[in-house]
């Protein structure tokens, strides 16, 4: 029963994610499946290509990149089943190997072999883990955690055996961690923690006996895995710093106003890796602990360190003091966040999936420690049956949420009704839907609601294209202008404004009108299509409008008899579209095809005796 124990908590972390194989796409999944396919080689990985869209510059992240790019390229940009079987696989492996440290950690505790099982157990079904298992893009902290541990695992496993394989693995997984995401850098400062605390084995190589200095490690220890640490680290930054990469947002927060924010940052994750309910993906700082309150966290925290160092230098029990150590050394790079200008969201749950293995470590170590005799074992398990059970359902629950975007935005934006955030992306959830009605109610909440200017001209420009739809062009021209004075450099309204004014323009081209009724249209198009090209000259849709306000502006010079100016407008729209075409050949989806425009131009060019390349 022993040897295959570990098949437990393997088994629970595959079992309470099964709902994420019937989910969808949510949140970010569809822009990061576009961006993606910018990625065509090996050399994309280490060195992203440029102006991918909405691509973050201060995202370093090739091993995350690489297993997209496998994901996607094998199963179609649509797939879901093959993703989050993926982000299944990944947290398995993770909870496999959280159940190889457990073993080191608690070494030499009463019942440690079971011990160990329930601290991978409670990892497996730990309900702060949905975000980083459920949501596609969220792997990157799984993956950053499934590839620190093992790294861990095998530093201290040199320590005790002296394997050279252990020395060669443990700084390559611990540099496929940084690649995999930045947090992983906390895996630097616990490499000493483990070895000078750690347990070590009971049949340690003859190579390994009775070397104790300093801590439990010999010198030539601290010098080769330190040099090999060092080594991953400096190869990381070097890689870093050749790809062009940012070390993220400017500070956003003012020297007084940090210390408050840091310290309701990290009340906020100390509280939920111990108790997570209610759970939300969009939490503000407005929505964490109080400063007074985050301080009284703190300082439970800070007094439950003081009895892991009383336990380890009295009592030679290092099992709480390296549990509550890699918890705050862990959280200590997602801090940065909180003042730094790098998600939408300020503090998140899928940040707590490497420092929760700390939890689970302390959760084990009790287990142990209650377990002592078979009273103790009885009430041990009559304590730990039900936590899992009540785990494993939260965690089942909170993966159903996680299944398609209506689901999981309406949960935000009941949880945080005062976010135009929520209300913006359960508006886009609903218009994708089908769902017009509900779009709209959804957005005028969000401009209702506490945004920013940038997400109240996001919700306008959606809203407008709900107008256009429906025929209400008055009101998507308002709309869209209001989306302009929200933020004056954004392309997207300047785009519908080019396309209302071309819908006009077409849909008097059907009826033979007079030019003076349709050239000032086409000038009103050209401008703002022109402005759109100028703030994004990657604008696709932008780029096939000018090409269309190109094509009618020749016809007006045509209607005037300026043969000659019409041959050169004619011109700039097949030059438009060769730039449409170099963007990307396959673009589709518009109300005239570029090729039909590209077909008229040169006809006309070929009736006024002009060539589309003179």
């Amino acid at each position: 029963m022993r040897r295959f124990a570990w098949l437990i908590p393997v088994l629970l972390a595959a079992a309470v994610y099964l709902p994420a194989l019937w989910g969808k796409q949510v949140w970010d999944d569809p822009i990061i499946a576009e961006q993606i396919s910018s990625f065509r080689s090996a050399g994309d990985l280490l060195f992203p290509p440029g102006h991918i869209p909405q691509w973050p510059g201060a995202y370093y992240r090739p091993v995350w990149v690489l297993t997209l790019v496998f994901d996607f390229g094998l199963h179609g940009r649509d797939a879901t089943l093959g993703p989050h079987l993926s982000n299944i696989a990944f947290h398995v492996l993770t909870t496999f190997f959280v159940w190889l440290l457990a073993r080191q950690v608690l070494r030499g505790l009463p019942l440690a072999t079971w011990g160990t099982i329930v601290a991978a157990v409670v990892f497996a079904v730990h309900p702060i883990h949905t975000e980083s298992v459920s949501w596609i893009a969220g792997r990157t902290d799984t993956l950053a955690a499934m590839f620190a541990v093992p790294s861990l695992v095998l530093a201290v496993a040199y320590r005790d055996t002296k394997s050279p394989w252990a020395l060669l693995g443990a700084p390559l997984l611990y540099l496929l961690a940084l690649l995999a995401k930045e947090v992983a850098i906390a895996t630097l400062a616990l490499v000493p923690v483990m070895l000078a605390l750690v347990p070590r084995s009971q049949r340690p190589s003859p190579a390994a006996a009775g070397m104790t200095w300093p801590g439990r490690c010999d010198a030539r220890t601290w010098l080769w895995l330190g040099t090999a640490y060092s080594g991953a680290t400096l190869a990381y930054f070097v890689l870093r710093h050749l790809s062009g990469t940012a070390y993220g947002g400017a500070a956003v927060v003012s020297w007084v106003q940090m210390p408050p924010q840091l310290l309701r940052a990290c009340g906020y994750y100390l509280l939920k890796v111990v108790f997570p309910p209610p759970q939300s993906h969009v939490v503000m700082m407005h929505m964490t602990p109080s400063v007074a309150m985050a301080a009284l966290i703190i300082t439970a925290a800070a007094a439950l360190a003081g009895i892991g160092i009383w336990q380890w230098r009295r009592r030679g029990e290092s099992a709480l003091l390296v549990s509550l150590l890699w918890l705050g050394l862990t959280l200590a790079p997602s801090l940065a966040t909180a003042v730094r200008v790098m998600s939408e969201t300020p503090v998140a749950e899928r940040y707590l999936y490497l420092p929760s293995v700390g939890v689970a470590l302390i959760l084990g170590m009790l287990f142990c420690r209650v377990a002592g005799n078979r009273r103790g074992q009885i009430v041990a398990t009559a304590l730990v049956l039900p936590f899992v059970g009540l785990a494993a359902a939260a965690t089942i629950t909170r993966g159903i949420v996680w299944t398609n975007n209506i689901r999981l935005w309406n949960d935000a934006a009941r949880k945080s009704p005062q976010e135009g955030l929520t209300w913006l992306n359960l508006g886009l959830a609903y218009y994708k839907a089908g769902d017009e009605d509900q779009a709209l109610e959804c957005y005028d909440r969000a401009l209702s609601a506490r945004y920013d200017s940038e997400g109240r001209a996001i919700t306008y420009n959606n809203r407008a294209t709900i107008q256009v739809t429906r025929g209400d062009v008055d009101q998507a021209q308002r709309d869209y202008h209001a989306a302009i004075r929200e933020v004056p450099t954004y392309a997207k309204p300047y785009y519908g404004l080019g396309l209302l004014h071309l819908t006009r323009v077409m849909s008097l081209v059907e009826g033979s009108p007079s030019v003076d009724r349709v050239q000032p249209l086409v000038e009103k198009a050209i401008q703002t299509m022109g402005r759109a090209l100028e703030l994004n000259p990657d604008y696709l849709k932008a780029r096939w409008g000018m090409s269309l306000a190109r094509l009618y502006y020749g016809n007006c010079y045509e209607m005037t008899g300026a043969a000659d100016e019409a041959v050169h407008q004619y011109r700039l729209a097949l030059r438009e579209l060769d730039a449409l075409r170099e963007l990307d050949a396959s673009f589709g989806g518009v109300p005239l095809a570029p090729k039909e425009i590209r077909a008229k131009a040169e006809r006309r060019l070929s009736q006024l005796g002009g060539s589309a390349g003179s």
